[in-house]
């Protein structure tokens, strides 16, 4: 038999179940519908579709409002194997938060964090076969869970903030 509460909560730490899951809620589809409803498509074109959706900051939101409304993804290193890019990033994130001031140059901090973020996310899309956007927001979402980052900086348009950083 099953241990129920066993299972649950391997999924709560499983990228693909929650993955699967994501696309199968309503905030999924909410958006979906939105990016697609003024594209002119044909059955065969509805994977292309989605793909491209998939790569858009607006997915990358979605996920951020299903894990609200529903459970956050957990990090579990025995997913990944002890030494993996998500646990770096993890680590430099509590670094960071325990001793911000070996941190001086800010700058020079969000530059390596990014880098950490993003060999985080290729590591999920290639082990897992996600979207490289929807893997942001998933190593976002361990961040979040371990209390080293938070749901408004998360859900900040990542678009918008480049632009800014532009002008």
């Amino acid at each position: 038999m099953i241990d129920r509460k066993d299972n649950e909560a391997d999924t709560r730490s499983a990228p693909a179940v929650y993955f699967e899951r994501f696309r199968n809620s309503p905030e999924y589809s909410k958006r979906f519908i939105s990016f697609k409803s003024d594209k002119k498509i044909v059955d065969e074109g509805l994977n292309e579709m989605r793909d491209l959706f998939e790569e858009m900051e607006i997915a990358r939101q979605a996920l951020l409002e299903f894990s609200k409304k529903n459970y956050i993804l957990k990090y579990n290193p025995s997913n990944y194997g002890a030494e993996n890019p998500i646990h770096e990033y993890l680590e430099l994130l509590e670094e960071h938060k325990s001793h911000p001031d070996r941190f001086d140059e800010v700058t020079a901090y969000d530059e390596l964090r990014y880098s950490y973020h993003q060999k985080a996310a290729k590591f999920l899309t290639s082990k897992y076969n996600i979207p490289e956007n929807i893997t942001e927001g998933m190593v976002q979402l361990m961040a979040i869970e371990k209390g080293l980052e938070n749901y408004d900086a998360a859900q900040e348009n990542r678009v918008e903030k480049l632009r800014k950083t532009l002008i």
